[in-house]
C-alpha cells in the first residue's frame, strides 16, 4: 500500500469513528525524491478560494499524520507551525512540533489534537502555546516568493500571517526522503 493510501486510510477510519470530526477539512501533500531544504505552505488561512475552509481568524490543527521513506544515508528534520510575521522580505515562525528522521526506511507518525492545537495570533506570537523553536526573519518565508502546497507541487502560494506550514530540514548527508503530510483542520 502507498504511503498516500495508508494515510488516506486512517483519515476515513477516524471520520467514521469521530462524527465530531465531520465539519473538518482535510488536506494532503505527497513530495517524492527531495535531496535540499524545502518549505511549503500546508493550510493559506486566507485562501479561502483554494483551501477548504470558511473561518480566515486562525486554524485549529485537529490530527497531523506523517509518513517518511528515506532512499540512503542523511539525517532530516521535518518541522511543522505557524507563520507569524511575513512580508516581502522575510519572515518569521513559531514551530510546535519537530520529527528527527536519521534512520533509512520508513516509518509512520500520527499526532492528535482533539480539542484543535490553536494556531491563533497575538503581536505576532502564539496565544494559547509556547514554543523555544522558531525562526526569525528568514529570507526563506515572503510574501513575494510562492511555495509548494497540496494545491500543486509547482510553488503556487505565498505564506501569510497565521499559515499552517513546514520546513523539511536536511541536517547532514546526501539522502532523498518521501514524505506524505496529510493534516485535518478546522478555522475560526
Amino acid at each position: 500500500m502507498t504511503t498516500s493510501a495508508r494515510i488516506h486510510k486512517r483519515f476515513e477510519q477516524n471520520r467514521k469513528a469521530n462524527p465530531a470530526y465531520i465539519n473538518t477539512q482535510h488536506v494532503m501533500m505527497d513530495v517524492q525524491g527531495l535531496a535540499v531544504d524545502a518549505r511549503y505552505v500546508l493550510v493559506d488561512l486566507s485562501n479561502i478560494t483554494d483551501f477548504p475552509h470558511d473561518g480566515i481568524d486562525h486554524i485549529l490543527v485537529r490530527r497531523l499524520m506523517v509518513s517518511v521513506e528515506q532512499h540512503s544515508s542523511g539525517l532530516f528534520d521535518i518541522n511543522f507551525g505557524v507563520v507569524k510575521e511575513v512580508d516581502a522580505t522575510n519572515g518569521s515562525v513559531a514551530w510546535f512540533k519537530k520529527i528527527n528522521f536519521e534512520v533509512g526506511g520508513q516509518d509512520d507518525f500520527d499526532f492528535h489534537y482533539p480539542n484543535g492545537l490553536s494556531l491563533q495570533l497575538v503581536s505576532e506570537e502564539p496565544k494559547l502555546w509556547l514554543s523555544n523553536h522558531f525562526e526569525n526573519e528568514n529570507t526563506g518565508w515572503q510574501t513575494d516568493v510562492d511555495l509548494a502546497s497540496p494545491l500543486s507541487a509547482v510553488a503556487s502560494v505565498p505564506p501569510g500571517a497565521g499559515d499552517l506550514v513546514m520546513l523539511v530540514d536536511e541536517i547532514s548527508g546526501t539522502g532523498t526522503v518521501d514524505f506524505n503530510v496529510a493534516v485535518e483542520y478546522d478555522t475560526v
